[in-house]
């Protein structure tokens, strides 16, 4: 398979509107400064369309547009102002706008990452979708890293990826995870969409709640819009990727974190999506379940 990477797009803040680029670096944690910050109420939660142990749903979110200017995030507000993530000010416009105390917090000891670091859209899904919805549904509503355009394709491609690497231009490679599971921001509406009430129950009528992908960063790069996009590995058994999680616990040996260049004065560590040590990552798991020979098992890429 190969298709073209048509958008960027990267989210500053999470939960909040992100910024369309012409491209991006990526580092082990996934597409340099996504979802490093959030805005965080009192108790520790951060602000999303949705209530959880780490989350709290906080209205007016999706109004906001963030981008970044240099290493500093800019928050746009429905009015059309702008606050710098470094203005005292800018605590007191988020509380005004959600209506409750809040603060805008860079990443700590806990990610801000919901499911997985880089979130991969083809055009075959959304136009598969769009057909059971009978109705266009707008790629902004996956709030995806990577569009990638697949004309050859049909149905939901990417769901077909799971286990295997992906060649994004020259230097960056992609190993897909899991499917990505949808919630309720699929149907929010935001500042240049309407809500969407049953595109939630469609995407769980025709693809199990899921659309779109998750990968982790097997090597880091820069990618471009234009990009080629190439599947390269074998698939995985699929018992190994439904239990990708408890199958990980099982490593003889920790793995280790990928090296990565500084991201807005910060380096691979805590959040950091860490993959496996040539020679062992995968093997634990594909002897464990016995379903590869050792000429079969992959080697990481550094």
């Amino acid at each position: 398979m190969t298709g073209t990477l048509t958008e960027v797009r990267r989210y500053p803040v999470k939960s909040l509107e992100g910024e369309l680029l012409p491209g991006c670096d990526l580092t082990g944690r996934g597409l340099d400064g996504d979802r490093w910050w959030s805005v965080r109420d009192p108790d520790g939660r951060f602000g999303s369309g949705k209530s959880s142990r780490r989350f709290r749903r906080m209205d007016g979110l999706r109004d906001l547009v963030a981008r970044y200017d240099g290493e500093v995030p800019v928050i746009g507000f429905p009015d059309g102002t702008e606050v710098r993530g470094d203005d005292p000010g800018m605590h007191e416009a988020l509380s005004t706008h959600v209506g409750r105390p809040v603060r805008l917090e860079a990443e700590e000891e806990v990610s801000h990452f919901e499911d997985g670091p880089v979130h991969l859209v083809t055009t075959a899904s959304l136009a598969a979708l769009a057909r059971a919805h009978d109705a266009d549904v707008d790629a902004r509503r996956m709030r995806c890293n990577m569009l990638v355009d697949t004309p050859d394709l049909d149905g939901f491609a990417e769901d077909e990826w799971l286990g295997r690497e992906v060649r994004v231009g020259p230097e960056v490679v992609l190993r897909v995870v899991i499917p990505m599971p949808r919630c309720v921001m699929v149907t929010a509406a935001t500042r240049d969409l309407g809500g969407d009430a049953d595109l939630l129950k469609t995407i769980t009528r025709v693809n199990d709640g899921s659309l779109g992908v998750l990968a982790e960063v097997v090597a880091a790069g820069t990618v471009l819009v234009g990009d080629r996009v190439e599947l390269l590995r074998w698939p995985v058994p699929s018992p190994w990727l439904a239990s990708y999680a408890d199958a990980a616990t099982r490593l003889p040996i920790p793995p280790s974190p990928l090296p990565s260049r500084t991201a807005h004065g910060r380096t691979g560590g805590s959040g950091s999506i860490r993959v496996q040590n040539e020679g062992a990552g995968l093997n634990a798991p594909v002897l464990a379940l016995d379903h590869l020979s050792p000429a079969r098992q992959p080697v990481v890429r550094r």
